[in-house]
């Protein structure tokens, strides 16, 4: 994990951008945060 620069665990990235640290979120807020991902890289 210290090859991303990260220090806690879990740790859940998103197209090598991290996202939520030290939690696992409800599966819908993944999913919104995915979603977000893909709106931004389609502009």
């Amino acid at each position: 994990m210290v090859g991303i620069g990260v220090s806690n665990i879990p740790t859940l990235c998103i197209d090598g951008v991290i996202t939520f640290v030290s939690n696992i979120p409800p599966v819908n807020e993944i999913i919104k945060a995915i979603q977000a991902r893909l709106d931004k890289k389609n502009k």
